[in-house]
């Protein structure tokens, strides 16, 4: 197998672009205001495979109200109205909207048949009870326009007339085989933050590396960097090796003074250093690894986000938490302390990568990792 130069790529995908949510999701969320009121998610299928469950996050309700939660057709890009046509026959599922905030999940009476292409709508509609006064969540305002025109999520007043919101929303879809799975514009979090990392501290990515690829460098959503000091970014092994409990298989120490101001939040982008004139480590398929930032004698923020954790472990965006989550440590001197893994958190942290594997076998092609590490 031979690895093939892709330009630069992120994995996992950045989840926001400038921006974590916010640390209660209020400040982004769509209105149930009226009955006649529709929230709707429109999109492709590209599984084979039945929507078995339909999730949303509601914020508190005034008065707690029934709302029918729906797999629909779609005509010229909205909700059609009609149940989808590989839906089955029988009513509605529905939940009840209560004055609680939180997950709402409901299980559809019939599970909703997709193939490969289908276009499909999830629809929440009232459907008995008070006068609707609830708000659901969604991403933050500063991730408005994130979505783009499609696919689409979408509000309809009661008038016919509907309104791409612009942004994800905190709903979820989860399949019959494949489980919990990620769309485009659908973010299962519960809250984002931006997490203070202190002296000694290191905040890591744990990840499995999916297939082999070269990693170069780290792309981190950090805060509140101070005008002096160094933050080291590595790149780990999970089983703890070397002649000090732990040795970097790739690193970059950088001054942290490359913020406009020491307010300043967002993406920071490094490259490890080169060693023998190769830059990055070989991530082999399968392995655990662990991507850390590490304060030394400062204070600063990297984001993180809550995420939602379902039955089957499937958590947040954009992948299980058997692939990436969030582990933490302290150091005394130049002695790690054991990792700590959170799943339910998953740090803003992602690989940059500059070639995967391309499936093609013949001579050079290797399949190990590189030899060299960085003491």
């Amino acid at each position: 197998m031979a690895l093939q130069s892709v330009g630069l790529t992120y994995w996992p995908h950045p989840v926001a672009v400038g921006a974590t949510t916010s640390t209660t999701l209020a400040s982004g969320a769509v209105t149930m205001d009226n009955a006649a009121d529709v929230l709707a998610y429109v999109s492709k299928s590209y599984h084979n495979d039945s929507i078995k469950t339909f999730s949303a996050r509601c914020n508190a309700a005034a008065t707690p109200f029934t709302a029918d939660f729906r797999i629909e057709g779609v005509t010229n890009g909205k909700a059609s109205g009609a149940l989808f046509a590989l839906n089955g026959t029988g009513a509605a599922p529905n939940g009840t909207i209560t004055t609680a905030a939180g997950w709402l999940s409901v299980a559809l009476t019939n599970a909703a048949v997709l193939l490969p292409g289908d276009e499909f709508a999830m629809v929440i509609r009232h459907s008995a009870g008070a006068t609707p006064s609830s708000t659901f969540s969604i991403g933050s305002l500063q991730l408005t326009g994130f979505m783009g025109l499609y696919p689409s999520t979408l509000s309809d007043p009661g008038t016919g007339t509907w309104a791409n919101n612009a942004a994800p929303w905190c709903w979820i879809i989860e399949m019959t085989t494949a489980g919990v799975v990620p769309y485009p514009g659908l973010l299962p979090v519960n809250a984002g933050a931006l997490t203070n990392i202190v002296d000694g501290a290191e905040f890591a990515l744990k990840f499995t590396a999916p297939v082999k690829a070269l990693a170069v460098g780290m792309r981190v959503f950090m805060g509140n960097t101070p005008a002096a000091g160094t933050i080291t970014f590595s790149l780990w092994d999970s089983t703890a090796d070397g002649p000090d409990g732990q040795t970097a298989l790739a690193k970059v120490a950088e001054d942290s003074d490359y913020p406009v101001n020491t307010t300043a939040d967002g993406y920071v982008d490094v490259f490890f250093e080169p060693v023998d004139g190769q830059v990055g480590y070989e991530l082999v398929a399968g392995t655990t690894y662990y991507a850390g930032v590490k304060a030394t004698s400062q204070t600063f923020t990297i984001g993180t986000l809550t995420t939602l954790t379902v039955t089957n472990a499937m958590r947040g965006f954009p992948m299980g938490s058997n692939l990436a989550h969030l582990g933490n440590r302290t150091w005394t001197g130049t002695n790690p302390g054991a990792w700590t893994d959170t799943t339910a958190t998953f740090p803003l942290i992602s690989m940059i990568i500059s070639q995967y594997d391309n499936g093609a076998g013949g001579a050079g092609g290797g399949g190990g990792a590189m030899s060299h590490r960085i003491p």
